[in-house]
């Protein structure tokens, strides 16, 4: 199993969040920092199974990051091999 675990005690915004995960995954080129883009490649180019987790989110970033939970809740629901945490 892969295992990607995402640190936002350094994450403030959306962009820094595409940058660690650009660190701790091989993503395409052509990947658009979107949450679209994002799904689709979950979905269907990561190799599974995997584990994903964002450790040290605060209450802050909870709400800001909330479409981002949202997306990747769906992406464990609708795809079985990955497993999504956050805390």
């Amino acid at each position: 199993m892969n295992n990607i675990s995402i640190d936002f005690s350094e994450i403030k915004t959306f962009n820094d969040f595409y940058t660690q995960l650009k660190i701790k995954i091989a993503i395409p080129n052509y990947f658009g920092n979107n949450l679209d883009a994002l799904y689709d490649f979950f979905s269907g180019e990561a190799s599974l199974p995997l584990d994903i987790k964002f450790n040290n989110m605060s209450t802050e970033q909870i709400d800001t990051f909330q479409s981002l939970i949202e997306t990747m809740k769906a992406l464990s629901t609708e795809v079985p091999e990955i497993s999504f945490h956050y805390y």
